[in-house]
């Protein structure tokens, strides 16, 4: 049981929250009001444009469909988390003041400038206010893991330890019998399940840390 619950711990750092897309990309959309209908308007725009796209243009177009569908689903899940995060982007919508980003400071000479007015601009603008945000908006914030989440993370925990377990096993194998390897094999798989039978959901905690789940996006 140890072992799985230590699995599942780092397990926890490598939740994906709602799959659809990355919550880090996602947070570029909070704000107050009414949200779901712009992206659902948002969505109908790219959803008519489709048809006058190239192929390699129209995964561009479904985005829009995931971005609207996870923002669904977080707001669903999340509940108190996203209204906490709204509050805090409504009293500083910019993320004013100076906040670092990089370790350092970089040489100016050795910057990349955009331009005003441009997409680029606007989309380099746009990643720099998530940057900051990341660094100050979310401290204290929890995210509330769902039952669904806890069942993956013991999964996950589960199917990372299974197959440690058969990489010594196979890395053993030319060291002993057939009839040892499958005696090793089952007393693995007997240990497992006797661990897995002893986890509960409760053993997993309720939530962590907003800004754990974001790094790990």
């Amino acid at each position: 049981m140890s072992l799985i619950l230590g699995e599942a711990s780092r397990q926890q750092h490598r939740l994906r929250g709602t799959a659809a897309m990355s919550l880090r990309h996602l947070m570029s959309e909070v704000a107050s009001g009414d949200v779901v209908s712009k992206l659902k308007a948002a969505e109908q725009k790219w959803i008519k444009l489709i048809p006058h796209l190239a192929e390699s243009l129209k995964p561009i177009a479904a985005q829009a469909t995931k971005v609207r569908e996870t923002y669904e689903s977080f707001a669903s899940s999340q509940p108190e988390l996203l209204k906490q995060i709204i509050a805090r982007v409504e009293k500083d919508p910019l993320c004013t003041g100076i906040v670092p980003t990089v370790a350092a400071a970089r040489d100016p000479k050795l910057c990349k400038y955009t331009v005003e007015g441009t997409l680029v601009h606007e989309i380099m603008n746009n990643v720099k206010l998530l940057e900051r945000r990341e660094k100050t908006m979310y401290e204290g914030l929890e995210y509330k893991l769902t039952e669904k989440e806890k069942k993956e993370i013991i999964a996950n925990s589960v199917a990372f330890l299974t197959a440690e377990n058969n990489k010594v096993i196979a890395s053993l194998s030319d060291s002993m019998s057939a009839d040892k390897v499958k005696e090793l094999e089952k007393e693995a798989q007997d240990h497992m399940a006797k661990a897995i039978s002893s986890v509960k959901l409760s053993d997993i905690p309720d939530t962590m840390p907003f800004k754990e789940v974001l790094r790990m996006q």
